[in-house]
């Protein structure tokens, strides 16, 4: 599963929960409303190349650019706090961390 497949799969569900116009716009592509004695395909946002696709796709690339990175050099930097103190090295060989931005 990529980031963009969970995001996409979670607002899914919460458009699959809500009402008619919320399934019909974000909601999971195959299933039908009625909505005034009508009936329409559901998950029309999520065709190839609409808005919200392409919207939440920048947004999942954007995370995992900065954000998973971000977070796997905490981790890097605490697993060798670990080596170091199991070590009994003074003072720590791991690197100071910038804040986000």
């Amino acid at each position: 599963m990529s980031t963009y497949t969970d995001i996409r799969d979670a607002i899914r569900a919460v458009a699959d929960a809500g009402s008619d116009t919320s399934k019909l716009s974000l909601g999971t592509p195959g299933s039908h409303v009625r909505i005034a004695g009508t009936t329409y395909d559901t998950g029309k946002a999520w065709g190839s190349g609409k808005a919200v696709q392409m919207q939440w796709e920048g947004y999942s690339v954007w995370f995992d650019a900065n954000i998973k990175a971000k977070i796997n050099e905490i981790v890097a930097q605490y697993n060798q706090l670990r080596i170091d103190y199991d070590a009994g090295t003074v003072p720590t060989s791991a690197n100071s961390i910038a804040a986000l931005p």
